[in-house]
């Protein structure tokens, strides 16, 4: 399968953006962005790599609070720019894929001719106290990834480019458009969620997530945390329907 479209919505993750690109171009030639950060590092850094064929700021597109349906803008633009283009990913800069996305692809197309959508494990990394001195000396974040909570968390990534998908402009907590018909749930292919990667990057997201009033269950504590090294993490009461242990990957 050629590379396909990728839609990628950031704010604050200039830190591990460079090392996500260089990753993630392997499979996507047509990345559209949309960066909600204050400075323009992630435009330097975005310029460095010619997949990108879209980048803006949230602010030159939308007003108000931003959700979900802001990638119906890159949607509508990737249509523009690739409409031969068979999926679409909604990207993150914390997520590394665990292998390679178009294989898996390719085995929906070929299994699941009909599956509109697809849905992944979203495994939560964090930093282990056995880690320190590797984390704060490493040279590339991903390949030290090795403590995890399992199991992970499903969550929609991809979807088929269609004309008929699009977004509303309604907040949503999942990531396709609508009009989609069903949805296949991948076993074996997921993606490696490193959310905790410096104090200062924590306390930064807990307080953009706090200031959106997106999903702001047990941020408030976070902006206390004096160490991102743990045995283990926990999500916040409520936020998840049962429990999860930690493993070493």
């Amino acid at each position: 399968m050629e590379r396909q479209v990728g839609l990628l919505v950031m704010r604050d993750e200039n830190d591990i953006l460079q090392e996500y690109l260089t990753r993630i171009v392997n499979y996507y030639d047509t990345i559209l962005v949309l960066d909600g950060s204050e400075d323009d590092e992630g435009r330097r850094i975005c310029s460095l790599f010619p997949e990108v064929v879209f980048y803006a700021k949230d602010a030159d597109v939308t007003e108000g609070a931003v959700n979900d349906s802001i990638r119906g803008i890159l949607l509508e633009k990737a249509k523009e720019i690739a409409p031969h283009k068979r999926w679409v990913a909604a990207l993150h800069p914390d997520e590394f894929p665990s292998g390679n996305p178009l294989e898996m692809l390719e085995m929906i197309d070929r299994q699941y001719p009909s599956a509109d959508s697809v849905m992944i494990d979203n495994v939560q990394f964090f930093p282990h106290v056995s880690q320190r001195e590797e984390w704060e000396n490493r040279t590339a974040l991903e390949p030290i990834l090795r403590w995890c909570l399992l199991p992970g968390w499903p969550e929609y990534r991809y979807f088929r480019m269609k004309p008929e998908f699009v977004y509303g402009d309604s907040h949503r907590q999942v990531i396709p458009p609508a009009s989609m018909n069903s949805c296949i749930r991948v076993n074996g292919f997921f993606h490696k969620h490193i959310t905790h990667r410096s104090l200062e990057q924590v306390k930064k997201r807990a307080l953009t997530r706090i200031e959106s009033g997106w999903q702001n269950v047990g941020y408030e504590s976070m902006q206390e945390l004096q160490d991102i090294f743990s045995e283990s993490i926990e999500y916040p009461p409520g936020l998840m329907d049962h429990s999860y242990i930690s493993k070493m990957f």
